[in-house]
């Protein structure tokens, strides 16, 4: 019976003590996040301390970052945003409400360093910025479960993930810990997007109504849709986010204009594409305006022919290279041979 009590004893000690660690650990970055405007850093023995290190009753969105790095000081400045309103929001206190307990949410970020080189080796990082939600149930996992554990929490950001707003990364640290802070833009921010909003509507208002007869020309709206086009088609913004050459130089030392794969390609690439797909409805612009150029009809007969010509060799010129980058997919613009074939209601060519 004593030796029951003794162990009740003991258990309870330990649990009390570690009790006290976890809270004095928790008030220690609940302190650092007060007295900081912007994701304090810490060091790696405070990163083994506050995130390796049980007990840990508590959330820490973790920053991965390095020097130098221009898209890791983008991030960061947006994820200062979310950390500021965590803390407006009293994200860095634990709450509970019933059955709705949630755990303090804290953030720090770590820098590429000699010092913290073996944390980012830990999770085989080659490049950055990453960020990490690293909950008390990381620490109870074994080994061979951490690998779902970080596909699940662990955001290795990259180009393709385009421009990260304050909003999106809210959203991404609200899923993850469980909190619904919510994004407020200022009254302030509201006013100055709502005047210069007004302020382009009204110039462009007042330009429509001065050069009525230029905005209402025909020809204008047409040449301006081709460049739209034009410009769209290419894939300036795939260029832009992942920093697309405008050609390529092969091993055989020759220039190569066209990317072999199926979702890559050149900057070159796209402005040969799109300019040539917007040749070829020139061409058909063409094809219908014939008659009303004025030939005579021998003229005109050679005029169609040889538009129609031109037309199908720019179409199979085009189907060529969709073939040669996509050929899993075989696109091409004409019914393949084992269609069939008769009246128009068997017709499969007749289908798109």
């Amino acid at each position: 019976m004593l030796t029951r009590i003794l162990l009740v004893f003991l258990l309870s000690a330990v649990l009390v003590q570690c009790s006290d660690v976890g809270t004095r650990k928790s008030q220690e970055l609940r302190n650092k996040m007060e007295a900081s405007s912007t994701i304090p850093k810490i060091s790696a023995d405070e990163y083994r301390y506050f995130i390796d290190e049980s007990p840990r009753p508590y959330d820490v969105v973790v920053f991965f970052t390095a020097p130098k790095c221009a898209m890791c000081d983008d991030i960061e400045e947006e994820l200062n945003n979310v950390f500021n309103l965590y803390k407006k929001g009293g994200a860095i206190y634990p709450y509970s409400d019933g059955n709705n307990k949630q755990r303090a949410v804290y953030f720090v970020k770590v820098v590429f360093e000699e010092a913290t080189r073996s944390i980012f080796m830990a999770f085989n990082f080659r490049s950055v910025p990453h960020i990490f939600v690293s909950t008390p149930k990381m620490l109870r996992l074994k080994e061979n479960e951490k690998g779902e554990y970080y596909r699940n929490y662990l955001w290795q950001i990259s180009m393709s993930d385009g421009t990260l707003t304050s909003q999106k990364l809210l959203e991404h640290v609200n899923k993850k810990t469980g909190r619904n802070v919510e994004y407020k833009e200022s009254i302030l921010n509201l006013l100055v997007v709502l005047i210069v909003l007004g302020s382009f509507l009204g110039v462009g208002v007042l330009a429509f109504l001065k050069f009525r007869p230029f905005f209402l020309n025909s020809k204008l709206w047409f040449i301006g849709s081709m460049l739209v086009y034009f410009i769209c088609m290419s894939g300036i913004v795939y260029n832009i986010i992942h920093g697309v050459p405008f050609n390529n130089v092969g091993k055989d030392g020759n220039v190569e204009w066209f990317h072999s794969g199926g979702r890559s390609q050149f900057g070159a690439e796209g402005y040969i594409m799109s300019g040539t797909i917007s040749i070829l409805g020139l061409l058909f612009i063409l094809l219908l305006n014939i008659p009303k150029l004025g030939f005579d009809s021998s003229t005109g007969r050679i005029a169609y022919i040889a538009a129609f010509l031109l037309i199908f060799l720019v179409l199979k010129w085009v189907e060529g290279i969709y073939k040669w980058k996509s050929s899993f997919y075989g696109p091409v613009f004409f019914p393949p041979a084992h269609y069939i074939r008769g009246p128009l209601q068997n017709d499969q060519g007749n289908n798109i």
